[in-house]
């Protein structure tokens, strides 16, 4: 034979696991799901959003450009928490 046996390969997924869920900054998901939270209050649709003319129909729902401003406000938010936990200041 001209060829090295092929080793065994292991199959296990434990270390595929722990090195995914080790990529995750649990406190950053924490902190964006706590601003998701806050963003989906009528206390910020009736003083924050209500300030934008049209983000907020009369029955004080958000409409589609207040939905989209949420959405930035809430990746906005989720940057700066990113700095926060990336530089250690929480």
């Amino acid at each position: 034979m001209d060829s090295e046996p092929i080793a065994q390969a292991d199959t296990s997924f434990d270390p595929a696991i722990v090195s995914w869920v080790g990529a995750f900054q649990f406190k950053l998901l924490a902190f964006v799901f706590f601003i998701f939270l806050l963003l989906n209050t009528d206390v910020y649709y009736s003083l924050v959003l209500s300030t934008v003319p049209g983000a907020v129909s009369p029955n004080q729902q958000p409409t589609t450009k207040g939905t989209v401003l949420t959405g930035l406000a809430l990746v906005g938010c989720a940057a700066v928490a990113d700095v926060f936990v990336r530089h250690g200041l929480v």
